[in-house]
């Protein structure tokens, strides 16, 4: 199974600050962190990590991509 078999085929469950989904602990989203856990694959991170993953692209990718779903403002950096 993979990350996606969690958030596809969800059977969720909320246990204070965290989503859980699947059966057991399966793939557990903390909502005060904001990050996730996959105890199937024993793997989390943050949301960069998951698209990451999810995407099988680079951390930075990952950030790059999220950056330009939202629309984020550039920065631009100077080197002194």
């Amino acid at each position: 199974q993979d990350i996606h078999h969690w958030v596809n085929n969800p059977k969720l469950s909320k246990h204070g600050n965290h989503l859980r989904y699947g059966s057991g602990k399966g793939f557990v989203i903390n909502l005060q962190d904001k990050t996730w856990y996959s105890h199937y694959h024993a793997d989390g991170s943050d949301i960069f990590g998951y698209v990451s993953k999810s995407k099988n692209v680079s951390y930075g990718e990952a950030v790059k991509r999220i950056a330009e779903e939202i629309r984020a403002p550039q920065s631009t950096y100077l080197s002194a």
